[in-house]
């Protein structure tokens, strides 16, 4: 049986946190109770962040090939050599949560479709993820 864990981003502070608990109220939505970096205080502590300041991201039950664990909204680098060419094939995936399952977008130069996250190459890496490192949108520009 896969872990349950989550991950949120702060929109306004544009930090990661670890989640500890999530609270639901029927107003509001999820209140996220974190671990980390109170920007406002500097100092680590338990807090809770509004619904509307959250964006939440659960843990897949993989982990990439240096053993981090694959959350949604991760971008990762599953690029191999071509034992055919020898040349390095690059394929680029950003993980996303439908219809109870996890999948990868894939993108490259051939192709964009959606795969079960569990067909990725098992020496994939994480390279980032689309809320810290938005810049690794520029990829999927490239593939148009």
């Amino acid at each position: 049986m896969r872990e349950i864990k989550f991950r949120a981003w702060h929109k306004k502070y544009k930090r990661m946190y670890k989640v500890m608990s999530l609270n639901m109220d029927e107003r509001e939505g999820v209140w996220a109770h974190v671990w980390g970096r109170d920007p406002i205080n500097n100092s680590d502590f338990l807090f809770a962040i509004q619904p509307k300041d959250i964006v939440v991201m659960q843990y897949t039950g993989i982990k990439d090939k240096s053993g981090e664990e694959i959350y949604e909204g991760d971008i990762l680098d599953a690029s191999y050599m071509s034992p055919l060419s020898g040349e390095r094939i690059q394929k680029i995936y950003k993980v996303f949560h439908k219809n109870a399952t996890f999948y990868v977008e894939m993108i490259d130069t051939h192709a964009n479709m959606d795969r079960s996250l569990q067909f990725v190459n098992k020496d994939a890496e994480i390279i980032g993820n689309i809320y810290d490192n938005p810049e690794l949108s520029e990829l999927w520009k490239l593939v148009e």
